[in-house]
């Protein structure tokens, strides 16, 4: 009987392409196309609000971690403003959220996975493809746009 061997397929391009699908995913193409099909002209101006009432929530969340010296994040932070209740109120609804996500989108993946490990690092190629050529176009296309529309020299 034979051990079982690992199948290197995943190379190192194909690793980087898992890091950049990741970066660019929805962050980039999914959630400004909702933005944009539900505001119109004015989601660059949401774009900005949002962006502005994160980084109020990510100043809040440094500024109480650096009150502390212990792990728990916002289970910690949580129980020490909100009570021992909310804490675990607050604690176990962000780790199922994560669990029901993770389960989806890696159970998707590992669909792919268990039909062959060529399969899911071709997937990944393509999806980081199909991510990077729009954006390409579009840095092209601008890069286009600036040669033949040349600002006017400043007064």
């Amino acid at each position: 009987m034979t051990t079982p061997t690992l199948v290197r397929v995943m190379g190192r391009w194909t690793v980087t392409a898992l890091v950049v699908n990741a970066i660019i995913g929805s962050g980039i193409f999914g959630l400004p196309s909702v933005i944009a099909r539900s505001l119109g002209p004015a989601s660059p101006w949401a774009w900005i609000i949002g962006a502005a009432g994160n980084a109020v929530i990510i100043v809040c969340f440094a500024e109480v971690a650096s009150r502390f010296t212990q792990a728990g994040g916002a289970y910690l932070y949580a129980r020490a403003s909100l009570g021992r209740l909310a804490a675990i109120l607050v604690g176990w609804l962000a780790y199922l959220t994560r669990i029901a996500v993770l389960t989806v989108v890696l159970g998707s993946f590992a669909v792919v996975n268990y039909r062959g490990a060529r399969g899911g690092a071709w997937l990944s190629n393509a999806f980081t493809i199909g991510k990077l050529v729009p954006l390409a176009v579009f840095v092209i296309a601008g890069i286009a746009f600036l040669a033949l529309h040349a600002p006017a020299p400043a007064a």
